[in-house]
């Protein structure tokens, strides 16, 4: 007589039930999804797998302003140099070449950059620009290249911090070049998983991220140090002793939106305390108007212009403007609208001190053709379409490196520095408007 275990229906039917519990196990595991793909067990990013959207934590850790002293620049040793350096995007070589070519000495010389140090270029010689950058110290400012890899780092360490991250994060990277395109676009929501649904590992990765772009692999090849040098740069430095801002795109003196002689414009008026939202205390300011301290009240005015003007404090615009379009937004286009360093020159050229405006009342004030204020230079990169752009209150450094162009810098020394390379130097530039610095430029071909 046959056993249960002996019968084929029997046989079958346990068959079949073992095959079913092994599917199941291995979809609530994680194991495999609906391409078939392995890309190992899956990850809570804060919601429900489900979810269309998942909140992410801000992976831009980002700095807005950070004030270099006078002490720390330290402009007034006679062989001192200030050198500023436009858009590397990790062109060792030639970034060296421009060092020798300016004798750079780190004991005398101030080192800075416009950002943009990394990306666009092979993997290697972007992490040697950063390695030379973090080893140094160098002083800069962020780029939009540089804040992509900050975001991706920030997203890869809280995937590894995960349990589970790392084995997911490795079977993800496998994709083959092809099938990584097809599933980018999953990624970006320009196609639907089976079922209409955007897959579940792709909800991970922030919407419009490029995975696996040169950001992610700098970002994942990056030691803690070189990322901890990204984070430490801001958005825009600014220098009072040279009335000068160092950022990567651009700023603007005021609101486009609003009137030159707007109360709202930080150079409509004397620094008052009840005029502006910077962060000089009120007794402060109302002190230096009081005595008319006019250094203490043209920092304070010149933070004003970082904290009132709305398009200043927005990283994004502060990280991409190119231009001004017609309805007054801002632009990352060089095809639309007018350059944005045209308004800055036009406005600034109407800077004409505080000396007539001190008698004036608000209203009064508010009605002259000139404005109280004093001028200020910005010193900015990202425009490498422009190339060399050089204005009297504006200074535009990226000279399309990556293009095979020039990597250019702009050197600053007191006006009492004896560096021969100031005589009758045919690269030479007005600079500020105290006379407080020499300015000319170097560049070497890319």
């Amino acid at each position: 007589m046959a056993t249960g275990f002996q019968d084929p229906f029997v046989r079958h039917t346990a068959s079949y039930i073992v095959i079913t519990f092994f599917l199941i196990f291995m979809l609530v595991m994680g194991l495999v999804d609906e391409r078939g793909n392995v890309p190992g067990p899956l990850i809570s990013f804060g919601g429900a797998e489900t979810d269309s959207t998942i909140n992410f934590p801000d992976f831009s850790r980002v700095i807005h302003t950070r004030t270099l002293t006078d002490s720390q620049l330290n402009f007034g040793t006679p062989n001192r140099r200030v050198i500023a350096v436009g858009d590397i995007h990790g062109k060792k070589d030639s970034f060296d070449e421009l060092l020798d070519k300016l004798q750079y000495s780190s004991s005398s010389d101030l080192l800075m950059h416009t950002g943009d140090i990394i990306a666009k270029s092979p993997l290697k010689d972007s992490l040697a620009v950063l390695s030379y950058m973090t080893s140094n110290n160098v002083t800069g400012v962020r780029g939009n290249h540089d804040q992509a890899v900050i975001e991706w780092r920030g997203w890869i360490d809280r995937v590894l911090a995960m349990n589970g991250g790392r084995q997911w994060l490795e079977e993800l990277e496998k994709f083959s070049a092809s099938d990584l395109k097809e599933e980018l676009k999953v990624l970006q929501g320009k196609k639907k998983g089976k079922k209409g649904e955007v897959l579940a590992e792709w909800k991970r990765i922030p919407k419009k991220w490029e995975f696996m772009d040169d950001h992610y692999h700098i970002a994942r090849e990056m030691t803690q140090a070189q990322y901890a040098y990204l984070l430490s740069l801001p958005l825009v430095l600014h220098i009072p002793y040279l009335h000068t801002f160092l950022v990567h795109a651009g700023l603007l003196p005021l609101d486009p939106r609003r009137s030159v002689t707007s109360q709202r414009q930080p150079l409509s008026h004397i620094p008052h305390p009840t005029l502006s939202s910077n962060t000089d205390s009120a007794a402060s300011i109302d002190a230096a108007f009081k005595s008319r301290n006019i250094s203490a009240l043209r920092t304070a005015q010149e933070r004003s212009m970082l904290s009132d003007v709305p398009q200043n404090t927005d990283t994004w615009s502060v990280l991409n403007m190119r231009g001004i379009k017609s309805d007054n937004s801002v632009t990352k286009s060089t095809s639309k609208g007018e350059p944005w360093s045209d308004l800055w020159n036009s406005i600034i050229d109407r800077c004409d001190g505080y000396e007539d405006f001190w008698s004036l009342s608000d209203v009064d004030m508010l009605k002259a053709k000139k404005l109280p204020c004093y001028p200020s230079t910005i010193v900015y990169g990202h425009a490498a379409s422009r190339n060399l752009d050089i204005k009297r209150w504006s200074k535009g450094l990226d000279t399309g490196c990556v293009y095979k162009r020039k990597l250019t810098a702009l050197v600053l020394t007191p006006k009492s520095s004896n560096l021969s390379e100031f005589q009758a130097s045919s690269s030479k530039v007005k600079f500020g408007g105290e006379g407080l610095a020499n300015a000319h430029l170097v560049d070497v071909k890319c």
